[in-house]
């Protein structure tokens, strides 16, 4: 049966499973007619935003349908937390079930030594997806997925039309997206992969990081600020915490800090909720961010809190 030619009301049923998945995650299953909040909902690891391997094995063993797709995250868009994704793709062999990586941006941490071993095993994924508009500096709208099934794949998006006779013809890029036509993405990311190379992107990536590990520990060394979670990669989860204030008023402050923070012009940072309460994130992926930066966020960090 070819839910591509019958559509999902003739499908088997589908349980898909989620520790911390993404916000596009969760359109997807919209997109694709499965529902948005036809997922279960698979319990973290204490202070992390990754799989408690034991819970989701007990889902797996639990679980009736036929069909089983199994979102893991490598680097979360939070935290930047990763899934032990060696151990998630054994538990799906086991229970049969097709293993879908989100690494948006922690995918490029195999480009270093230092970092490489935050995806030991994206190799065993069936899928995985990537931004290119992250740490590859491309325009904002280039991604890049990746599967070992082709062949299913293409089957999944091929329209073929007698204008159009693929005639056989592989690769068949029409059939490998939901486009049947649009811009040369891959060439602007072809470009940046040619000048930079992997040592190129390796050095950007781990600047970055030490980057962010510097702002770190300052935070830890503030009186001002408290660091919410451990540093993985690029990405910095915080908040303001002045002393005696009550939750209400901490919430409120920290909506006023980053106010001040973005207004200024110094920087940007993102609101987030961590552990049910907000949060203040940064991540840095810019490939003209240089150590004097981090002066810069500082002093930033430093005025906005006085």
């Amino acid at each position: 049966m070819s839910v591509s030619q019958q559509g999902l009301c003739s499908a088997p049923a589908i349980a898909v499973f989620c520790a911390a998945p993404h916000s596009s995650i969760i359109k997807d299953l919209g997109l694709l007619g499965i529902g948005q909040r036809n997922f279960k909902a698979v319990a973290c690891l204490t202070d992390r935003e990754v799989f408690d391997l034991s819970a989701l094995e007990r889902e797996l063993a639990a679980c009736e349908a036929p069909g089983r797709i199994v979102i893991a995250s490598a680097g979360t868009v939070n935290s930047g937390d990763f899934d032990d994704l060696v151990s998630l793709s054994q538990l799906c062999r086991r229970y049969n079930a097709w293993l879908h990586v989100d690494a948006a941006f922690g995918a490029f941490a195999r480009c270093s030594d230092r970092y490489g071993h935050l995806v030991e095993g994206l190799e065993l994924a069936d899928s995985i997806t990537a931004d290119a508009h992250k740490w590859l500096n491309v325009p904002y709208d280039c991604g890049i997925a990746f599967t070992r099934h082709v062949a299913l794949h293409e089957r999944a998006f091929s329209a073929d039309a007698p204008y159009v006779p693929m005639e056989g013809q592989l690769p068949a890029f029409m059939n490998r997206g939901v486009e049947q036509s649009r811009r040369y993405r891959a060439l602007p990311l072809w470009m940046t992969l040619k000048a930079y190379g992997k040592s190129g992107y390796r050095s950007l990536i781990e600047s970055h990081c030490d980057y962010v590990k510097a702002i770190a520990q300052w935070i830890v060394d503030s009186s001002s600020y408290t660091l919410l979670c451990d540093i993985r990669l690029n990405v910095l989860v915080f908040r303001h915490e002045p002393q005696d204030s009550s939750y209400g008023t901490r919430q409120e402050l920290n909506r006023q800090l980053i106010r001040r923070l973005n207004e200024s012009g110094e920087m940007f940072i993102t609101p987030t909720t961590y552990r049910g309460e907000f949060a203040l994130r940064l991540s840095i992926s810019n490939w003209m961010t240089r150590s004097e930066d981090v002066d810069r966020v500082i002093n930033a960090f430093r005025t906005a809190a006085s």
